[in-house]
């Protein structure tokens, strides 16, 4: 898939004919998560790794869910913290798609409670 000015850098979708979910059948994997940016996130947080390939399912949909960790080290103790993040796309007939990034993840330093979460919505077209 072509990256669309709306889709995160290192949002690269892979769709192919290969072998996933044990059969030969279409399959999609992001092989570089991108980071997104949450409100209430300091910085970007890159949602976590979707690069298993994953059977498209026979509506041209998949949605995947899984764990974030981020590592909070300047001027803070070593503080370590796991969330969710999720990868969700759809494709239609005419070679276009759309979906979304999306991520949740509290942030504990020292006393202090940081939630931070975030959507990121983009459309893509076929190569």
């Amino acid at each position: 898939m072509n990256r669309t000015s709306n889709l995160p850098p290192g949002g690269t979708v892979t769709l192919k004919h290969a072998q996933c979910g044990g059969k030969l059948q279409f399959c999609v994997a992001l092989p570089k998560s991108p980071a997104i940016l949450g409100a209430g996130c300091p910085e970007p947080l890159r949602v976590g790794n979707f690069a298993t390939p994953v059977a498209l399912s026979s509506s041209g949909k998949v949605t995947e869910h899984a764990p974030i960790t981020v590592e909070i080290t300047p001027g803070q103790p070593q503080t370590r913290q796991s969330g969710q993040s999720a990868f969700s796309i759809a494709f239609k007939k005419n070679g276009t798609a759309s979906g979304y990034f999306a991520l949740g993840i509290t942030v504990v330093l020292g006393a202090k409670s940081i939630s931070c979460s975030g959507k990121v919505s983009f459309t893509a077209k076929l190569a």
